[in-house]
């Protein structure tokens, strides 16, 4: 009597944690209007793979975390062409681009982007999938895999972008997460493992130029059923011939205070940076006075290779000469507050 009672009790305790660590539309999904807070930081060890794992970020620290709202197509500010998507998502990695998403009861599907593209951050051209790119599907728990292909293209001017690659994605993973902030139980890791070409074609000098780049991801993300975005990501992105850019993403944490995020943008469309860079990062602007400010550099595998504290004025510049070509990640920081992050490129 005690065993099969000891038995029932352990299948019902099975149960609820299956269920638990069980992503659906119902407990994943986000909702239009919905308010999420989101901080970038250095890319670190995701752990192992396997069922009970124990993940112990607690030493990681992010910069501080803006506030975002998940947004209808029309807040989005996309065309009627966008048909295959009903929310949009801000970029957290690349200033001014809205992620639009086609969320159902069968999963989360990235449909295309809206606005700026990298070392271009004052165009807002239309990027659409043809072929969308399946982000999550339901239900999705402990050993759900699953390859889905997509394809897509945009013309900005005289250049015209396509890309096209597959994806791998594995629920590889269970267990308790903790963040520097909180403990999640129950918690479903999902690794995705994804490669795409990318073929640029533009005019030039009177003639048609064309530059290929094979690009591959690596992304580790821990959900919590309940919570409508990963509460930690940690990819990193290979670009054939340049460093890799890696990075760790930190969901739902604290915002800064009420008005802090609003001012960092405004402040961020008053700073220039050269972008890509030779010898010097050059850095300008109209309204900041750059005393008491720390500019730091990465390089792609979250090495901190610069930090600068300039004097006092409006610009400033930053001998780079000694790092080596590719793509490396730009903060500035205003009485310890990020007031600029994004990618540059160096280019010697």
């Amino acid at each position: 009597m005690k065993k099969s009672l000891l038995l029932l009790l352990s299948l019902i305790a099975l149960n609820q944690t299956t269920k638990a660590q069980t992503l659906t539309a119902q407990n994943t999904n986000p909702q239009i209007g919905e308010v999420y807070n989101v901080a970038k930081g250095p890319y670190f060890n995701p752990g192992n793979a396997g069922t009970g794992q124990v993940w112990n970020f607690a030493s990681q620290i992010p910069a501080p975390a803006v506030s975002h709202t998940f947004l209808t197509p029309a807040q989005s500010n996309v065309s009627n062409s966008f048909t295959n998507c009903n929310m949009g998502m801000r970029n957290i990695e690349i200033p001014n681009r809205i992620n639009m998403l086609n969320v159902s009861s069968s999963g989360i599907e990235h449909a295309g982007d809206r606005g700026s593209i990298y070392f271009s951050p004052g165009s807002a051209p239309e990027f659409m999938f043809n072929d969308t790119k399946q982000e999550l599907i339901y239900p999705m728990s402990a050993g759900v895999t699953f390859t889905d292909n997509w394809s897509g293209m945009f013309q900005n001017g005289t250049m015209i972008y396509t890309t096209l690659g597959s994806q791998t994605i594995t629920a590889d993973g269970t267990g308790t997460l903790t963040t520097y902030l909180n403990t999640y139980t129950n918690v479903l890791r999902i690794h995705s493992v994804s490669t795409n070409t990318n073929i640029n074609f533009f005019v030039a000098n009177g003639g048609t130029n064309t530059i290929t780049t094979f690009e591959s991801f690596e992304t580790y993300s821990w959900y919590s059923p309940g919570i409508h975005t990963p509460v930690l990501v940690v990819r990193k992105n290979t670009i054939v011939g340049v460093p890799s850019v890696s990075l760790s993403i930190f969901y739902n944490l604290p915002a800064n205070p009420v008005g802090i995020e609003q001012q960092s943008e405004t402040l961020e469309s008053h700073i220039m940076v050269n972008n890509p860079i030779n010898a010097e990062l050059k850095i300008t602007s109209d309204v900041i006075n750059f005393e008491h400010t720390s500019i730091q550099v990465y390089d792609g595998s979250g090495r901190l290779v610069i930090d600068a504290m300039p004097e006092r004025g409006n610009q400033c510049s930053i001998d780079v000469s000694f790092l080596e070509d590719g793509l490396y990640y730009l903060n500035i920081f205003k009485d310890n507050r990020l007031i600029l992050g994004k990618k540059v490129l160096i280019q010697h």
